[in-house]
């Protein structure tokens, strides 16, 4: 029986501006590719080592400017990382809802996220100051998919793995918690419009006995 609902933040509790992120970059550094750019969180063990909270903001801003060929100055770090928190998006304000129509209800709520410290604290992790439990990855040095990740909410939430739904947008992630014996959601924002996932989403809570109207959203 689901008794707690945990939910991601990047692309479920927040919408990413992607396109705005790339044109603050390329404004400053226009030689600099596409490529480059969207690399930034796939290109080797920094971004992960980051959001494992294993180097510092500054450690990992020197290298990403050194990854592109750029001066490692403070001028362009700085703005590097203003760039970090543009892509930030703004908070989505129906899980929001969600989440603090749940928590009235006396549902527990959480949040697990694959975060960083400089991301985490925009204001677009809002969600993070509703549920009752909030982690993110440089916190606890670990992300997911790796299962520890998961362990360790268990842990916090005091929680068996059947009484928990994980909220995400990343399929590998739901395998992995799927593989623990967790219920999971995948909000694939990607191929579906947000509103038929929150529909999708507050059936699925319904059929958990978690019940929410759909009207609300």
């Amino acid at each position: 029986m689901v008794k707690h609902i945990c939910f991601d933040i990047g692309n479920v509790a927040n919408i990413p501006d992607t396109v705005s992120f790339l044109g603050h970059l390329s404004a400053k550094w226009p030689n600099l590719s596409l490529e480059q750019l969207l690399n930034i969180k796939s290109g080797g063990g920094v971004w992960r080592q980051f959001q494992n909270g294993q180097i510092n903001s500054d450690q990992f801003l020197a290298s990403c400017l050194n990854n592109f060929g750029l001066t490692e100055s403070q001028e362009n770090k700085d703005y590097l990382r203003q760039g970090f928190l543009i892509w930030c998006g703004t908070a989505y304000a129906p899980i929001l809802q969600l989440a603090s129509r749940l928590k009235q209800r006396s549902f527990k709520t959480s949040v697990l996220s694959n975060n960083n410290e400089i991301m985490y604290c925009h204001s677009s992790a809002a969600i993070k100051g509703i549920v009752d439990v909030a982690l993110s990855s440089h916190e606890i040095g670990v992300s997911k998919p790796d299962p520890r990740a998961y362990e360790i909410l268990l842990e916090r939430i005091q929680a068996i793995p059947g009484e928990v739904l994980m909220i995400d947008d990343q399929k590998h992630n739901i395998t992995s918690a799927l593989a623990l014996g967790m219920e999971a959601f995948f909000f694939n924002a990607k191929e579906k419009p947000r509103e038929d996932l929150m529909k999708d989403l507050v059936n699925r809570l319904n059929n958990y006995g978690v019940y929410i109207d759909n009207s609300d959203n």
